[in-house]
């Protein structure tokens, strides 16, 4: 795998910089969960690999069976291997880092500053109550679904072919 050339062949004015992205934490990150993922494969068989990662979609043993075309049990041992195990415990992590907070985990942190300043600082904990509002739906008005189409409001005369 390809990365960053070490620190010390870059000038150090390169290397610092804090506006360049690959020198972000969330890269270097990125590289080293991508790094420890291609180490944990390599201790795996492929069709383990393959397993692992249709494991992780979301499939279900005998799709993943079928797919690669194994035996369903043979599948589930796999899953069961502690390698292929430490494996999608690490692609679990990468999702995570990638995908970044879910809307559950941004709830439960506004619901933590919530309740750890409602004595110390109440505007932050209402402020921290109104997102989570904002976030349920609570401020949205509900919006007719009745659709009215009217044809003839009166500007036209009758003819012959209205009646």
């Amino acid at each position: 795998m390809r990365d960053l050339a070490p620190v010390e062949y870059l000038p150090p004015e390169l290397a610092l910089d804090e506006y360049n992205p690959e020198t972000h934490e969330f890269n270097s990150k990125t590289r080293r969960y991508k790094n420890l993922i291609v180490l944990q494969q390599a201790k795996c068989r492929p069709h383990h690999v393959q397993v692992a990662k249709q494991h992780m979609m979301g499939r279900r043993n005998f799709e993943i069976a079928s797919a690669l075309k194994l035996h369903a049990s043979t599948v589930g041992s796999v899953i069961k291997r502690p390698e292929v195990q430490t494996l999608i415990g690490m692609l679990r992590m990468y999702n995570g880092h990638m995908n970044g907070p879910t809307l559950e985990h941004k709830k439960n942190i506004l619901w933590q500053i919530l309740i750890d300043n409602q004595t110390v600082d109440p505007k932050v904990s209402l402020a921290a109550m109104d997102q989570m509002n904002k976030m349920d739906g609570v401020y949205k008005q509900e919006m007719s679904t009745e659709i009215r189409i009217i044809i003839d409001d009166g500007t036209f005369k009758p003819t012959t072919l209205d009646q």
